[in-house]
């Protein structure tokens, strides 16, 4: 009981864990295409035409 106790604790951490590396991925993407693509790129090419 001890035993399956501390390894779902431990997979509960590990995938804490893991959905934090994701999550950080995810927002230095998010963060990186609206400073760089979204204001670097897409900005000159739409022209403001689409808003």
């Amino acid at each position: 009981s001890l035993a399956s106790g501390s390894g779902t604790f431990i997979n509960v951490c590990l995938s804490y864990e893991a959905i934090l590396d994701l999550l950080s991925i995810f927002a230095k993407g998010v963060l990186a295409n609206q400073f760089y693509g979204g204001g670097g790129e897409k900005f000159p090419e739409t022209g403001g035409g689409d808003e």
